[in-house]
């Protein structure tokens, strides 16, 4: 009776165990997590909101959402170096778009450097003169993409990921701007997956996404069991914001990418939003 009990006990010992590593294991499916964020630059006009009194709030969803990779935009040099200082095992590409270096706004790309290996990066500006820090257009500021290419260990498989942050008010700027963006993914991509993140500042009924949307999915519309979360991205700081207007999006070739889930998340701590602007979250697979 001893023996069977002892063989019982380890029977089921040996189960247990293999539940628990069969569960910890990574994940087969190599799908990545994706967060696409405009987090506000550091205006200290905002009061409450003024970045010193949220920032921590921005890390802390990185690392509860398990992001891969992450499309920031607004980021000034030392929100950067906030952010990078509290996550572990991250790095970014993307420069200020004022200098081409530290100084103004980034739209940077934040990545997990153990599964994702750099192969080449680089930044333009979205102006007639790309491949210097300028003004385009009718724009009010200087804008720019900022762009990679990675390997995933994971998958062995190689993509581009391009971020950006359109015009706010010129209406010439933002078209052109798209196709820009649009001739200079087709040089650097070439034929492999492509990601799009970005605050474009423009609703889904624009004539100028519409460009972008000719070309490249709107992840919104492609997640097999819907888009989850408010319908808008800006909220102002305003947590009794109706959220109706989209202006962040992720774009894929989706030829090439399968969306998984796709959501804005509205999660807020005492009512308040960490940033002016909703994260959007893309679950995806390379094909």
């Amino acid at each position: 009776m001893r023996n069977k009990l002892l063989f019982r006990l380890i029977v089921a010992t040996l189960i247990v165990g293999l539940f628990f590593l069969v569960s910890c294991k990574p994940n087969e499916n190599d799908s990545i997590r994706l967060i696409s964020y405009n987090i506000r630059f550091d205006n200290p006009d905002d009061g409450l909101n003024a970045w010193p009194n949220r920032k921590e709030y921005v890390a802390q969803m990185v690392k509860f959402y398990g992001v891969d990779l992450l499309g920031v935009q607004e980021a000034l040099h030392h929100q950067l170096r906030d952010i990078m200082s509290m996550l572990d095992g991250y790095e970014y590409v993307g420069v200020g778009r004022d200098d081409g270096d530290t100084l103004g706004e980034y739209s940077v790309i934040i990545y997990r450097a153990q599964r994702f290996q750099l192969q080449f990066t680089g930044t333009f500006w979205l102006s007639e003169t790309p491949d210097a820090p300028s003004l385009g257009w009718d724009a009010a500021c200087k804008r720019v993409c900022s762009w990679a290419i990675f390997k995933d260990r994971n998958s062995a498989k190689t993509f581009a990921m391009f971020n950006t942050h359109f015009d706010h008010v010129g209406k010439v700027a933002r078209q052109n701007s798209a196709k820009l963006l649009l001739n200079r993914i087709a040089t650097i991509a070439n034929s492999i997956p492509v990601l799009v993140t970005g605050d474009f500042n423009m609703i889904p009924t624009d004539s100028t996404i519409s460009i972008i949307a000719s070309v490249y999915a709107d992840t919104y519309n492609l997640s097999p069991i819907g888009h989850y979360g408010p319908v808008g991205t800006w909220n102002g700081f305003d947590y009794n914001s109706p959220l109706t207007d989209r202006i962040d999006y992720c774009f894929v070739d989706s030829s090439k990418v399968d969306i998984l889930r796709h959501a804005h998340i509205d999660d807020a701590f005492r009512q308040r939003f960490p940033s002016d602007h909703l994260p959007v979250l893309v679950e995806l697979r390379l094909k």
